[in-house]
């Protein structure tokens, strides 16, 4: 199965072909915009707050399948913030203030961030004031 099929199956798209639009949770709405996102195959995706209004269970099936697509050479780009994602799940990132680029992640101060999760939130926090 393809990495967008596995996506699709991990979103519980099939659930949701039966229920309307109006009838539709904000959970149930945030899977179709993801696979939306997915429906026209392309080498990099950018999506904002995926995993908003998403269960544990949806949050978790689509975080490994989007690492599965990322490690078959997808570029993806989120706006996140959720720490523990962005520190468990990213290879890189910036954080932005006003408009600019305030502090830049790379992947070693990322993995402090897991080992250290309190001096990271403060650290991005200080880049965001």
């Amino acid at each position: 199965m393809s990495g967008t099929g596995l996506l699709w199956d991990a979103l519980g798209l099939k659930e949701l072909l039966a229920i309307p639009a109006g009838e539709c949770s904000s959970g149930m709405r945030q899977r179709a915009a993801i696979a939306l996102a997915f429906a026209k195959p392309c080498p990099i995706v950018i999506l904002d707050e995926p995993f908003n209004w998403l269960d544990p269970v949806a949050a978790f099936d689509v975080r490994a399948v989007l690492a599965r697509l990322v490690a078959e050479g997808l570029a993806l780009i989120t706006a996140l913030h959720d720490l523990t994602t962005l520190c468990g799940f990213c290879d890189s990132g910036i954080v932005m203030a006003k408009g600019r680029v305030s502090l830049t992640l790379d992947t070693d101060r990322l993995r402090a961030g897991r080992n250290d999760p309190v001096r990271f939130e403060s650290d991005l926090v200080a880049a965001l004031r």
